[in-house]
């Protein structure tokens, strides 16, 4: 697993992440199309302070540590921009 500089772990909530990171939303949407979910805002509104990055990766077939390293790098990437 990457050097978590940003606090991630699988308990992290999506709706805190996408707050603090915007861009994220379309980089999940790009990473599988199970995440359509994330494009309607009633549905994301509801499930922005329930669902987890382990849910996430679970909703996506993605095992919560390589969801999380590719989060990081993503982050990591958008910030030396």
């Amino acid at each position: 697993m990457m050097e978590d500089n940003f606090k991630l772990t699988p308990d992290t909530k999506i709706g805190d992440l996408v707050k603090n990171y915007p861009y994220l939303k379309d980089y999940l949407l790009s990473l599988s199309p199970n995440f359509k979910n994330l494009n309607n805002s009633i549905m994301f509104k509801a499930m922005s302070n329930i669902a987890t990055l382990n849910m996430i990766s679970e909703r996506g077939n993605f095992k919560v540590e390589d969801l999380i390293d590719k989060l990081i790098k993503k982050i990591s990437e958008e910030s030396s921009k």
